[in-house]
């Protein structure tokens, strides 16, 4: 059985009062994204990930997860989670992490 992972990284981080990505705010030296990949790298079973980016941000979420996340494959696409659905190659096990 495939089991894919969708990452909603594309919130705008309006509600926290920021100027940007909620995804790319940094928490003790990191961006929140880095910690949902790195967890996301320690599930062996996970064989994709969708990671749903904020726009404009594709190159800077390729490279996280160049670093954090490297033992599956992997799509980034500047999208929301309904958007990343029909992009998943799975009939097995989809779960939807939140950044």
């Amino acid at each position: 059985m495939k089991v894919s992972a969708i990452v909603v990284a594309a919130g705008t981080g309006t509600r926290l009062g920021l100027q940007s990505p909620k995804a790319f705010v940094s928490l003790a030296g990191q961006a929140l994204l880095a910690y949902s990949l790195r967890a996301m790298g320690r599930v062996a079973e996970i064989d994709e990930a969708i990671i749903a980016a904020p726009i404009g941000m594709e190159l800077a979420t390729r490279a996280l997860v160049a670093a954090f996340l490297c033992s599956c494959q992997v799509e980034t696409l500047p999208q929301n989670i309904e958007q990343a659905l029909p992009c998943v190659d799975s009939q097995g096990v989809i779960d939807a992490i939140d950044a």
